[in-house]
């Protein structure tokens, strides 16, 4: 039966080569065929030259010949200026993925004169080179160009012809056309390669996709485009789902096209489910990886790239760049809680593209403005309660800055914005800042967006818009914009954004800085620059246009700043020319344009606001819960206007709670066309939680606090009653003096944006307290210096929850540096007692008893716990992820959970510390290291574990030195690829799936 199956499959793919070939002709050349001319014979009339295998075949330019220079024999041909084009050669009847070779030999200035092919009348297709990939004799050099027909192509007669357009005179001789069978890649033998293998009739459907984007000019992606493969790299093997990648059809030229690679849920590559592979040119070559070096180097959201070859099928299609898709895992691994990452539709601008390409003309349509805010991983995102909450802030934040509606400061955190725009500046490349390519992470913790760097360089390098050398220079003091600048104008209409812009301009735009980082860097530039040589002859990867870029952005800062000088916040609102767009278009490009969100008003009810960005009018007719059908007439039909402007045509109708589809017509066509109906509002008709605080109760702390010299705050003793939430903001340096009590009732929350001195004695201790166990936490967030807290008491606490803005902890420290001395935190009502997050700390002489769920979580953290006690813990007594830290003569007592938990990487060292009553002694996890000394865990169900939990880390590891373990119902329990040593032994890794034991 398999072998009936096999032989289907294989007669199914033959059927399709041979439709393909069926309405071709023979090209003019065979394979291993070439077309040679030295230059040396002509016709008898001098008009052309005549090719020395081909007699019958003539190349022009005999008009340009000359003795001056030549390569071989006695003639070549000079092109300059007024004469430049020549060897004109006509290759017949070429067809769809067949693989040329061209060559010419060349004399002249640097890289002036170019090799040239294309289709006879220059429109379907265009290639060229002008950069040598080998040298010869007297100064010649020679141009080569190596190419696949495109798969759209079929009896098609392909130019080719060598071209000068500058004044110096080039020399040009020896034109050879090859047709190979196809392009020849390195040996990349001994290097860990990426193996994909996909079956005959599921190779098929790519090819069938592949073609269907070369019909339509662009490639659209759907839901079913995938394929199911497997992969392999080194030992590992994994099932993988993959589909074409990209938008343009370049991603898709020849055998060597772009992946989008997702592995199965119980397996990663790289720490990664979901990434891309792609020819390296894409990105243009190394600049791509090194602007994200510098990026990850500078704690700028970035994916993660690198370089692989790479086989398909068991057929080596040489190196390919992967990079990482955007799922949780680029936030974590860069340092950050998850959050959604938002991009805008890019729908109808290749809609619009597919128009344009069809028509051959260029259409004008509301592309930005109607373009929706969506979530990466959507379905994901709408079904998880908090995810969900942070999407509708972070989409609020999004439209604002689209739409330039908001400060930079009041949307984005600040720094990682200005690190951003000015690395950007560095590179000299504009390409991830167009509208449509930016991508943004929401910080949960802080309620802003930050930057994520992708897609900066095309295949050509950077992208331009203009000389000036600081982006920053074609926005300060604008008045006037269009739908794509206007967002980016926006920003720098904010002095605080400015300020830190200009910091890291003068930071990066610095010859130390740069070569500091290439140092950094240097191995891996040499190795991947050497895999990218062996197959791309003529690549040289030079960091000069790093220093020309930072000594141009050095020179135009004095400029720069003086034009600061004009600028201020209240510029004008912004004016934007009225468009006219163009009418008439088919009806089925509605779907594009109309956009249609909800908003929940009970179980069975929702309400649906429909926009109508189409320049017709559309007419309601129904909703459903799915695509097929109308289930829920509409009646009488609700007519939308058509887009007026900037503004849309808008409805609100009442439908379904499962009604997930609108069904409408347009105005004077037949047909019934459906859109879904997002899950969430309508964006840009609220602030965001933090901003609405701000703006209410942005002032009461000058009602709390005595203002003090030096940019003080100061808390006097005395007992402060706290129902309004309180914001100190960042600049200040904040005491709270000894014998000071503060309730906070009522949700109300304390935030501080700056330095922390909590300043109790033996004597007279600070007491921060919930009397109602409402109070929204204690927060202190990216405060710029190091936080003291001393004989300070956290009681019956809550955490920071407003409107979706929603945080774990009762006392949270985000990239806030602190020391803890003689502190309790007790009786907290939340999932941490104590949160410390990006920030490096002290624990000392400490308490952290009766917590709700975990005693400590510090997230990415660095710093060390001594002396400290931590009771009752409703489920943790210390969580470590993605931190450095040690414990040392610490007491964990009765935890519900784990006593001391490493997860997520963490690097923990445990000294003099008893465990006592704990599920679990100590676990570590997840590609995490704990090492132990002097340690006991007693009266406990487990004592050690040691397991991957997460997909995207690798294997656990435990060392343990004088460890004593007392009354323990099962000592040790170690995964299979993990490891554990004890006092010296190893203990056997033989245990299968700990995860399921404990989270399923």
């Amino acid at each position: 039966m398999g072998r009936v199956v096999i032989f289907s499959k294989a007669v199914l793919f033959l059927v399709f080569i041979f439709f393909l070939s069926s309405c071709t002709r023979n090209s003019e050349l065979d394979y291993d065929e070439s077309v040679y001319c030295d230059l040396e014979l002509m016709t008898k009339d001098g008009d052309f030259f005549i090719a020395n295998t081909h007699p019958e075949k003539f190349i022009g330019g005999t008009e340009k010949v000359t003795d001056k220079e030549t390569y071989s024999g006695n003639h070549a041909i000079m092109l300059k200026k007024s004469r430049e084009y020549g060897l004109s050669c006509n290759i017949r009847n070429t067809n769809s993925d067949e693989y040329y070779e061209a060559s010419v030999w060349r004399k002249g200035s640097e890289n002036k004169g170019s090799l040239v092919v294309s289709d006879d009348h220059g429109l379907l297709y265009y290639n060229s080179v002008n950069i040598p990939d080998s040298i010869g004799k007297d100064g010649w050099e020679r141009l080569k160009l190596a190419f696949y027909v495109p798969p759209n192509f079929n009896n098609v007669t392909l130019k080719f012809y060598v071209w000068n357009p500058a004044e110096e005179a080039v020399y040009f001789d020896d034109l050879k056309i090859s047709r190979k069978h196809h392009e020849q890649y390195p040996d990349y033998s001994g290097i860990d390669d990426l193996k994909l293998f996909v079956d005959t009739l599921e190779s098929l459907k790519l090819y069938k996709k592949r073609e269907q984007a070369f019909k339509a000019g662009i490639l659209e992606t759907q839901d079913d485009d995938w394929v199911e493969g497997m992969m392999f790299c080194g030992d590992d093997a994994y099932k993988i789902n993959l589909r074409l990648k990209g938008d343009w059809l370049d991603h898709l030229l020849g055998k060597k096209w772009s992946f989008r690679i997702e592995t199965d849920k119980t397996s990663s590559w790289k720490g990664m489910r979901t990434f891309s592979v792609q020819n390296p040119l894409s990105r243009y070559y190394l600049n791509e990886w090194l602007l994200l070096q510098f990026c990850h180097k500078e704690d700028i959201l970035a994916t993660r790239y690198g370089f692989i070859p790479l086989k398909y099928n068991n057929r080596s299609l040489g190196i390919y760049a992967w990079e990482e898709h955007f799922e949780k895992y680029l936030v974590e691994s860069s340092n950050r809680r998850e959050g959604p990452i938002l991009k805008v539709n890019e729908n109808a601008l290749w809609k619009t593209q597919q128009l344009a390409i069809r028509d051959d003309r260029r259409y004008w349509l509301p592309i930005v403005s109607s373009a929706e805010i969506l979530p990466f991983k959507s379905k994901r995102t709408t079904r998880d309660e908090v995810l969900f909450g942070q999407y509708k802030i972070a989409q609020e934040l999004y439209h604002q800055y689209k739409f330039a509606r908001g400060k930079a400061s009041e949307i984005f955190d600040v720094d990682k914005l200005a690190r951003y725009m000015a690395m950007i500046d560095l590179f000299g490349t504009y390409h991830g800042v167009t509208w449509h390519n930016q991508r943004f992470y929401y910080n949960p913790v802080l309620s802003k967006l930050e930057p994520v760097a992708f897609d900066n360089f095309s295949e050509k390098g950077p992208v331009r818009y203009e000389s000036a050398a600081i982006s920053g220079m074609q926005y300060i003091g604008v008045d006037k914009t269009n739908d794509m600048q206007i967002a980016l104008a926006g920003l720098f209409r904010d002095t605080l954004f400015i300020n830190a812009y200009v910091h890291y301009l003068k930071n990066y735009a610095n010859d130390d800085f740069i070569t500091a980082m290439l140092d950094e860097l240097k191995h891996e530039i040499v190795f991947y620059d050497s895999l990218l040589r062996m197959e791309y002859e003529t690549y040289r990867f030079s960091p000069a246009f790093l220093y020309e870029n930072a000594r141009a952005i050095r020179e135009e800062l004095p400029a720069f700043m003086a034009k600061l000088k004009e600028n201020t916040d209240e510029m004008p609102a912004y004016s934007i020319a009225k468009p006219a767009y163009d009418k008439g278009l088919d009806a089925e490009v509605s779907k594009y344009f109309i956009k249609a969100y909800s908003k929940a008003l009970d179980d069975e009810k929702r309400i649906i606001e429909v926009e109508n960005h189409f320049t017709d009018e559309i007419i309601i007719l129904g909703t459903a819960g799915n695509d097929k059908r109308i289930r829920n007439f509409i009646y009488p039909e609700v007519r939308v206007k058509a887009i007026e402007g900037r503004d849309p045509g808008a409805a609100i109708i009442e439908g379904a709670s499962n009604d997930d589809y609108l069904f409408y017509m347009v105005d004077g066509d037949m047909d019934t066309y459906s859109i879904p109906v997002f899950p969430w509002p309508k964006p840009g008709r609220m602030l965001t939680p933090l901003q609405n605080m701000l703006i209410e109760h942005g002032g009461n702390y000058k009602d709390v606090f005595t203002a003090g010299p030096g940019n003080k705050l100061i808390l006097a003793e005395g007992t402060y009653e706290l129902i309004k939430p309180l914001i100190i903001p960042a600049g200040y340096e904040v005491i709270i003096e000894a014998g000071v009590t503060i309730n906070l009732s009522r949700k109300a929350p304390f935030i501080s944006y700056s330095v922390m001195n909590i300043l109790g004695t033996p004597e007279k201790t600070v007491l921060i307290k919930s009397s109602d166990g409402t109070g929204n936490g204690f927060t202190v967030l990216q405060a710029p210096g190091r936080s003291v807290v001393k004989y300070t008491v956290f009681d019956r606490l809550n955490t920071l929850d407003r409107q979706g803005w929603t945080l774990t902890g009762a006392v949270t420290f985000y990239e806030s540096a602190v020391d803890f001395y003689h502190t309790s935190f007790q009786n907290n009502l939340c999932e941490d007692g104590l949160n410390i997050i990006r920030s490096a700390f002290t624990i000392d002489q400490c308490d952290l008893l009766n917590t709700f769920s975990d005693a400590l979580d510090v997230d990415f953290g660095q710093g060390s716990i001594t002396n400290s006690n931590f009771s009752y813990p409703g489920n943790d007594g210390i969580d470590v992820s993605g931190s450095r830290i040690s414990i040392n003569h610490c007491m964990v007592t009765q935890s519900n959970d784990k006593a001391i938990s490493a997860g997520e990487n963490s690097q923990v060292e445990v000294m003099n510390t008893r465990i006592s009553g704990s599920v679990i002694g100590m676990a570590s996890k997840d590609q995490s290291r704990v090492v132990a000394r002097d340690c006991s865990i007693e009266d406990s169900n487990y004592g050690l574990v040691v397991f991957r939990k997460k997909a995207e880390f690798g294997p656990a590891s435990f060392v343990g030195s004088r460890l004593e373990m007392r009354n323990i119902t099962t000592e040790f329990l170690v995964e299979e690829g993990s490891s554990c040593e004890v006092n010296g032994e190893k203990v056997t890794a033989d245990k299968k799936n700990v995860y399921d034991l404990f989270y399923n």
